[in-house]
């Protein structure tokens, strides 16, 4: 932007026609709602409101304005949040004068601003606010240059000058160039490759071509994901392949280029692809000479080609192999020994050539005869153990040979008696007449295996009646312990021949046995893979007993205590056979299947328990199971209206502000219930509840009897409560959780959601030693309850204040004195006191202090502090100390010993000490807090001995410094003529006076 801010406006001469002055003026609050200019530029009757003003110049270049022209500026300022956001505050335009050097004041009411708590440094006591000015030059309506000033820190009523001029131009062009190069035309083309970076400059011109200094450009790019670029640096970086548009443009005017973005050169390589024969691939363009011989590659395998060439490539197998097939980059670019390549991209492509390999067919140990034919030109026959005809060829090593095996026909041209039987060697895996195989490089040998017609022959036994058909042409019967029919057929070998047995209405099929021994049915299947011989017996007929289950449930049928026949749950019917002699006896039984119930008998047996019968006679008897159905309960609740749904159908409905609803659903036990809610209209679905937890949608397994809640309520709104004050307290909101403050804590803030459209109450309560002084707006100023409809976020404050709260003073230091507290007094004689008084929050007190006699004040601490009064309010719980000390104090020296001396304390009358008359009174008072220098001299013949404490031992001076009452012990003792003073190893001094 600039290189400084700056503030005053100056026009040159060189205008060409007289510009009429005009203070601009930047106001919220009057541009928004009316245009009372005057009210701004005469701010002072508005003391703190006055609107704050910036002094400011601008320097408009010598080329601007003709006589016919309408040269003005327009003003626009804005406030800066701390989001960063600016919010308007107003717009103005001024005409310019003709004047070298125009003063500009622009008032600026900063009332909103200050008003606003999201303004930038908006903490603490900050009474400034962060202003932007927008200035721009307009010539006949169209705006030829702009400069932004800011941010400023402006407050009300005080002038902000900014230092150095602004410099307005008639920005006519954008010159733009790649680096320090020659100038581009305006959509002119520049080139360079994917992955490099070009830097773009710029220059500002004004309609004489001069050279604008300080003016930013923003640079951009229409295609960003071909190329970018830095919005004020003007380096491009390519990121895709194409074109894009780059503009610069500064103010209003701007200037493009086009960028045209190629791939760089890339390499094409040439592997082997894993080849068993040899050769060569060679390009055009000329480049690559690659010699592929199995898996080696030699020669010039790996060539650079220009960005986005087309590079065809060629393929010539040596003697001896074959080009199989391209692969890599060729698969799908290839035709035949040919391909191309598009470079892109470096890339590679493989080269295949393979090698021949010999396929051979050999005849089987099979009795039949056949013909193999198949790709590459095999066509070879087969007669049991010989060959014929072409049964080898060479292949492409790899290559796939499709071979099909076929029976001979008969002589007369009729269908083949004979049996493709399967093959063996290289192609034993294959499961049909087909065997697909590829050569590899130790060859294929394989052989077909052929067989002739198969014999089936049938023998009937046993003392009933009945007969055999087949599929292969047997149809034998038995009557009376003879056999006729024909009993012995001819057929395919492999034919897989299905035997029939089936008895006359006298009779029963027994079983078989021989070649069908072990199947259990009246029908046989026989596969023949060589001649095969087998036998069925029939027996006299026996009676069936028939059953029937039905029904939605599941259970077992039983016969005789063993488990006859299934029903499945959702089958909805099943049936089953048994047979037995004539006269036997059959108990029919059941056993349910949770989640069912059994409905009882019916047919030749009848209710629900079980039914014996005597099989002299074919029977039938039906079961009916039915499934168990248990309840769903359902509740809704909540304050909206809505539907419960389950497996898509309306299964409750509660209206709006019908409160609850419930209802009552049964399901077959154990199925799967889908339930969801859908909400009426102006109502929210909540979730459901209940067996279904916490969900919109629930899938409920109905294993026994289940309940389920859904809630439905109408959009919620906020009501937000601020509590303040020095008392504790709580607000409820209708039925919502209480909002608290507690002692001390002076604000709290909290809200609750309620259904819009309601009517909420609210009611304020105060613990014992706090009182609830109101609400405030919205609701009554200073009710105790209110109730408010709620069709938008509301607001309320609530005031908890403690009725009294203790003062207490505390007197100490030993002196005595007095504090008074609003004229109430607190005094000592001298010991500890302590006082306390019950103040109601908000009262102004003075405190003041007064010694007593012989006594001093050394100043408060607590809430008060230094010697002087003290005044404040009370807010809360105070404590006050106060210290008054004595004057003097009073320091006693004791004397003792059989010596003579003397002791001064200070400077009062000296102490004499004569241990014939004894000691005097030797006490002085010294003003507290002093120090006292005692000192001692010995008399005549007398040693002085060492102070006691708190004096140092040895020494005639001792310095005490007295805060209480001191007492200093001093001993004199007489020395005898030629004894020894004490401690120099002679014997004891005598006693008394010399």
């Amino acid at each position: 932007m600039f290189p400084s801010l700056v503030p005053l406006l100056r026009l040159p001469r060189v205008l060409r026609r007289a510009r009429e002055a005009v203070g601009v003026v930047a106001s919220l609050s009057a541009l928004a709602a009316c245009g009372d200019i005057s009210r701004l530029v005469t701010p002072g009757s508005r003391g703190t409101a006055a609107p704050a003003r910036v002094s400011l110049s601008a320097s408009v270049a010598a080329s601007i304005g003709r006589a016919e022209d309408v040269v003005s500026l327009r003003v626009m300022a804005s406030y800066v949040r701390k989001d960063a956001s600016r919010v308007p505050i107003g717009t103005q335009t001024l005409a310019l004068s003709a004047a070298e050097s125009q003063a500009v004041p622009i008032p600026v009411d900063v009332a909103a601003c200050l008003a606003d708590p999201l303004r930038e440094n908006s903490a603490g006591t900050e009474t400034s606010c962060p202003v932007v000015l927008n200035i721009a030059l307009i010539v006949n309506g169209a705006v030829v240059d702009e400069q932004v000033i800011g941010p400023l820190r402006l407050s009300p009523g005080a002038t902000t000058n900014v230092a150095e001029p602004v410099s307005l131009f008639d920005i006519a062009s954008l010159d733009v160039s790649v680096g320090t190069g020659p100038v581009l035309a305006s959509g002119a083309s520049i080139s360079t490759t994917l992955g490099g970076t070009v830097s773009l400059a710029a220059k500002v011109l004004d309609a004489r071509r001069v050279v604008v200094p300080n003016r930013a450009v923003v640079w951009s790019s229409d295609a960003p994901g071909i190329a970018t670029i830095g919005a004020s640096s003007g380096v491009i970086t390519t990121v895709g392949i194409g074109t894009a548009r780059i503009t610069a443009t500064s103010g209003t005017v701007s200037s493009a280029v086009v960028l045209t973005v190629a791939r760089p050169p890339a390499a094409l390589t040439v592997a082997t692809g894993g080849s068993s024969g040899a050769g060569v691939v060679r390009s055009v363009p000329a480049g690559i000479d690659c010699r592929v011989n199995g898996p080696v590659a030699s020669g010039v395998c790996s060539f650079t080609f220009p960005g986005d060439a087309a590079v065809t490539l060629s393929s010539t197998a040596d003697a001896g192999a074959v080009f199989s097939l391209w692969g890599d980059a060729c698969v799908g670019a290839s035709i035949g020994a040919n391909c191309q390549v598009t470079m892109s991209r470096a890339q590679q492509v493989s080269a295949v050539f393979t090698a021949l390999r010999r396929v051979s067919i050999t005849a089987s140990a099979g009795d039949g005869r056949g013909r193999v034919t198949g790709t590459q030109g095999v066509d070879c026959r087969i007669t049991a153990g010989a060959t014929s005809g072409t049964c080898s060829v060479d292949v492409a090593d790899g290559t796939t040979v499709t071979l099909t095996a076929v029976p001979e026909p008969t002589a007369t041209g009729g269908a083949s008696r004979q049996t493709f039987g399967g093959w063996a060697g290289d192609c034993a895996s294959a499961v049909s007449n087909t065997c697909v195989l590829a050569a590899s490089s130790t060859g294929k040998a394989l052989s077909a295996n052929f067989f002739d017609e198969r014999t089936l022959a049938v023998t009937l036994a046993g003392n009933g009646a009945g007969r055999v058909t087949s599929t292969a042409g047997i149809d034998c019967a038995l009557a009376l312990g003879a056999t006729s029919g024909t009993c012995s057929a001819t057929a395919l070998h492999g034919t897989v021949a299905v035997l029939t047995a089936s008895a006359d209405a006298a009779s029963t099929f027994a079983g078989w046995s021989g070649a069908c021994a072990g199947q259990l049915t009246s029908v046989c299947t026989v596969a023949l893979t060589q001649a095969r011989a087998a036998s069925a017996t029939f027996s006299k007929r026996q009676f069936t007993l028939s059953l029937a289950l039905i029904g939605a449930g599941a259970g077992t049928v039983t016969v005789n205590g063993a488990a006859a026949c299934v029903l499945v749950l959702g089958q909805g019917g099943s049936s089953c056979a048994l047979s037995f002699d004539v006269g036997a006896r059959a108990v029919v039984g059941f056993a349910t299947t949770s989640p069912s119930q059994f409905d009882g008998f019916s047919g030749d047996c009848s209710g629900i328990g079980a039914c014996s019968l005597d099989m002299t006679a074919s029977r039938s008897v039906i079961a009916t199971f039915s499934r168990r159905q248990i309840p769903l309960n359902i509740l809704l609740s909540g304050s909206g209206s809505g539907t419960v749904l389950v497996n898509g159908t309306i299964a409750c409905t509660m209206a709006s502000g019908q409160g609850s609803a419930s209802c009552t659903r049964l399901a077959d036990l154990g199925t799967v219930l889908t339930i969801g809610g859908t909400a009426g209209e102006g109502s929210t679905f909540v979730g459901l509840g209940g067996d279904c937890g916490e969900a919109l949608t629930c899938s409920l397994t109905m294993s026994g009897p289940r309940g389920v809640t859904a809630v439905f309520t109408r959009p919620q709104i906020a009501v937000t409560v601020n509590l303040s004050g020095f008392g504790a307290g709580q607000v409820q909101i209708g039925s919502t959780a209480p909002c608290s403050i507690a002692l001390g804590q002076g604000a709290a803030t909290c809200s609750r959601l309620v259904d819009a459209g309601s009517t909420v109450a609210l009611s304020a309560t105060a613990p014992s030693g706090s009182v609830f002084f109101g609400f405030g707006a919205p609701c009554p100023t200073g009710a105790s309850t209110c109730s408010l409809l709620v069709t938008a976020p509301l607001s309320v404050g609530a005031v908890f204040n403690q009725p009294k709260v203790p003062l207490t003073i505390q007197l100490s230091g030993g002196g005595a004195g007095s504090v008074f507290v609003n004229g109430t007094a607190c005094t000592s004689e001298g010991n500890a006191t302590t006082c306390t008084q019950q103040i109601e929050i908000g009262t102004s007190v003075i405190v003041t202090a007064s010694p007593g006699a012989n006594s001093q004040f050394l100043g408060f601490s607590g809430a008060c502090s230094g010697t002087a009064s003290c005044n404040f309010v009370v807010a809360g719980a105070t404590s006050i100390g106060a210290n008054f000390v004595p004057t003097t104090v009073p320091v006693t020296v004791l004397i003792s010993g059989n010596g003579r001396g003397t002791v001064q304390i200070g400077s009062t009358a000296p102490c004499v000490y004569d241990p014939a008359t004894g000691a005097p009174s030797c006490t002085r008072q010294i003003p507290y807090g002093s120090t006292v220098i005692i000192g001692k001299s010995a008399g005549p013949g007398t040693v002085v001995g060492t102070f006691g404490a708190p004096c140092p031992a040895t020494g005639n001076t001792c310095s005490l410094t007295v805060f209480s009452p001191q007492s200093v012990s001093v001993t004199f003792t007489f020395v005898a003529p030629g004894a020894s003073p004490p401690g120099s190893g002679s014997a004891s001094m005598p006693q008394g006076r010399p």
